[in-house]
């Protein structure tokens, strides 16, 4: 399971932006991939930080986010204080032509 790790900057942006900088880490080309979130986890930070994007640049609310987050997001399972990605075969995945 390939491990990434962000800086703060990194996850201050939405979901889809946050999936597309993974992606490129990952050296994927994001216009030619989708992602399933249900094979990605991220530690608490990550989360945190693109709440404040949304709260700060979209107006969104806490639970608002909850539900954004439960539909599209990652797992926020990881333990630890630094900007950690764990992936899962799956995650991305290559647009057929």
């Amino acid at each position: 399971m390939p491990k990434v790790t962000l800086t703060k900057e990194e996850c201050y942006c939405g979901i889809a932006e946050l999936y597309d900088t993974i992606a490129i880490k990952l050296e994927y080309n994001p216009a030619t991939v989708y992602y399933d979130c249900r094979k990605i986890c991220v530690s608490k930070p990550v989360m945190e930080q693109v709440f404040a994007y949304y709260k700060a640049e979209k107006s969104v609310t806490r639970p608002a986010f909850n539900q954004l987050w439960l539909n599209l997001g990652p797992k926020a399972n990881l333990v630890g204080d630094s900007y950690k990605v764990d992936i899962q075969k799956g995650f991305v995945l290559e647009a057929k032509p």
